[in-house]
């Protein structure tokens, strides 16, 4: 009997060694503080996610993987992660934790955080800015974001939260690759 037992134990702590083992060799990258690996985790989730319904063990992984890869320091993760806030996916809903990731991913140059932060701050009926919205957007739009091309040209397009300037809305407009004969009404 006492065999049999140390068979079986023996046998279980094998089957666990194993196991961990064929773990994803990014995921123990992840967890070794590499931050690219963990936002490639995060991204593959997330791509699942859009594609098919997530449940609540998925979204906890991407929630991990995306939290991790942020800490870290990669800028995109801190923008998608403030993306899930927003909408409440796998996370409660939270404008306010938004705003602090979209910061974070705009303070480290991602051009899509900060066209967001403008866009809440232009949204938000009590806490919103929209002298920051157009200083957003047009960090966005320098940084190669279209949106934020978009929100600086039609804030200024209408002299809201910055002086009336065609010129200006037209060249942002413009360098967001977007047409202001179909942008601007003049």
């Amino acid at each position: 009997v006492m065999t049999r037992s140390f068979v079986l134990v023996s046998v279980l702590l094998t089957i666990t060694a194993c196991s961990r083992e064929r773990r994803d060799p990014r995921e123990k990258a992840c967890d070794r503080s590499d931050a690219h690996q963990c936002f490639v985790l995060a991204a593959e989730l997330q791509t699942s996610c859009m594609s098919r319904t997530c449940d609540e063990v998925m979204l906890a992984r991407l929630v991990r993987f995306m939290s991790r890869a942020c800490e870290l320091g990669e800028p995109e993760a801190c923008h998608d992660l403030g993306y899930l806030h927003f909408a409440g996916l796998g996370l409660p809903k939270n404008v306010a934790k938004a705003a602090e990731y979209y910061t974070a991913a705009c303070d480290r140059g991602i051009g899509r955080g900060c066209s967001n932060l403008g866009w809440l701050q232009r949204r938000e009926p009590t806490t919103g800015d929209i002298t920051a919205a157009v200083r957003l957007y047009a960090q966005g739009c320098r940084a190669g974001d279209g949106k934020g091309c978009c929100g600086e040209g039609e804030l200024r397009q209408f002299g809201l939260g910055a002086p009336r300037d065609l010129a200006r809305a037209r060249a942002a407009f413009e360098h967001g690759r977007i047409d202001p004969q179909i942008r601007m009404a003049i």
